[in-house]
């Protein structure tokens, strides 16, 4: 499997799930295998204390060896978390950077 790239984020598995931490606090995360990631909305947010509090931080490739595959299939979100793929065209490698460093 692909290892993961990550852009200014801290990963975590939070209660067997995959979860995200950017730099400016925002949480990120996947409430069951094969869905998408959620938190960006008032109902679906989740502090960084609380994800602290309950998750452990992991590394990238143990991040990929938990999720990446069946039945999680973490999917990119552009900016936060981008697998390496050498398919992915640079304009989005470029992207996820000038995200990350805003």
């Amino acid at each position: 499997m692909a290892a993961g790239m990550t852009i200014g984020v801290t990963l975590y598995s939070w209660n067997g799930r995959p979860a995200l931490e950017s730099r400016d606090g925002r949480v990120r995360y996947i409430a069951s295998p094969g869905t998408g990631w959620i938190g960006a909305t008032d109902e679906t947010a989740a502090s960084v204390a609380t994800l602290r509090a309950q998750a452990i931080t992991i590394g990238r490739d143990e991040f990929d060896a938990r999720f990446g595959g069946a039945p999680w299939n973490v999917p990119d979100l552009d900016g936060w978390f981008q697998r390496r793929d050498p398919a992915r065209p640079f304009d989005s490698y470029a992207k996820a950077r000038a995200w990350a460093n805003r």
